[in-house]
């Protein structure tokens, strides 16, 4: 089903198989955090602080590219053992 959506980079290895599923998670976690956090909540409203909080939401992806490459290579390694198979 993940295939449909990367348009056959999963089933080809590509390096591009995370798509832009990663940066729309970590900008709907930064925006939840806005919410939550008031520090954040502060710094969205002050002038120039909405382009800080983009600034993490962008080091935020790059943590969760990190971690799904991670888990999509053990997948990619042995697929048998973890799609139940």
């Amino acid at each position: 089903m993940y295939n449909l959506f990367t348009g056959g980079a999963m089933e080809k290895c590509a390096v591009g198989a995370l798509g832009i599923m990663p940066y729309i998670s970590a900008t709907i976690v930064m925006q939840l955090l806005t919410a939550v956090w008031p520090s954040l909540s502060k710094m969205a409203r002050e002038e120039g602080g909405r382009v800080k909080v983009i600034k993490y939401s962008r080091y935020l992806t790059v943590l969760i590219c990190i971690g799904q490459g991670f888990f999509m290579a053990l997948g990619w390694e042995k697929p048998q053992k973890h799609t139940g198979l």
